[in-house]
């Protein structure tokens, strides 16, 4: 039974991340828009506070690299309908991103995908798409269910 329950919480959770990534990933880009923005605004002014949010910058670029590579094999995940893209934040300019590169780790390729598709993932045997999983969590679902005949 508690197989059953991890299965349903495990869809929910897809159905959520479907959300949170795409917010999640803008997020990302639009601070590293707001760091390139403020050192390239500061570099004349305040050489020191420049080197030091250029500084912050890269130790955020890096974290943001590993989690882009969690975001991407999520995004991966049988049952995800969310897309991994730069959307719009309300309020927010969209002419700011127009003339600042993207960063390093927002540019996927088509060898990132191969790759990825070459590795062998685990699967559930039998689960072919969609309708295969429903199905599969209907039978675990109904296996704790007794008529009276």
């Amino acid at each position: 039974m508690n197989t059953y329950f991890n299965v349903k919480r495990a869809w929910e959770e897809i159905a959520r991340l479907n959300v949170e990534i795409s917010h999640l990933f803008t997020w990302m880009v639009d601070e590293h828009v707001d760091f390139y923005c403020a050192i390239q605004g500061c570099y004349l002014v305040d050489a020191p506070l420049a080197y030091e949010l250029s500084v912050r910058w890269q130790y955020h670029d890096k974290i943001h690299e590993k989690v882009v590579q969690w975001l991407y094999k999520a995004s991966k995940l049988s049952g995800f309908t969310g897309s991994l893209s730069y959307g719009r934040r309300l309020g927010r300019d969209i002419a700011l991103v127009a003339d600042i590169p993207p960063p390093s780790w927002a540019v996927f390729t088509i060898a990132d995908d191969a790759a990825d598709e070459s590795k062998d993932e685990s699967e559930i045997p039998g689960v072919v798409n969609e309708e295969d999983a429903g199905n599969l969590v209907d039978f675990i679902d109904n296996l704790g269910i007794r008529t009276s005949e």
